[in-house]
């Protein structure tokens, strides 16, 4: 199962290293995207892919996770 992961901050690292570290997800299964390269830079650090945009860690994942801090609530266009 190909997994996305949209956000790494806390909640998106830890999601994405239990998944490998439980053996069951291989590091190339799991792709994350975000706007910190940092924060992805040690998600690749162990294997986990990088996506370059949201809409390639959703295009290439049969499973998605949305780690991101809640915004104000879309009111329609105005």
């Amino acid at each position: 199962m190909r997994i996305g992961i949209i956000g790494a901050g806390t909640i998106g690292q830890l999601l994405a290293s239990r998944f490998v570290e439980s053996g069951k997800i291989r590091p190339s299964e799991v792709i994350v995207s975000d706007t910190d390269k940092a924060k992805l830079g040690a998600l690749q650090s162990k294997g986990i892919r990088a996506a370059e945009s949201n809409r390639q860690a959703v295009e290439c994942s049969d499973l998605v996770f949305l780690c991101i801090r809640p915004t104000a609530p879309f009111t329609g266009p105005n």
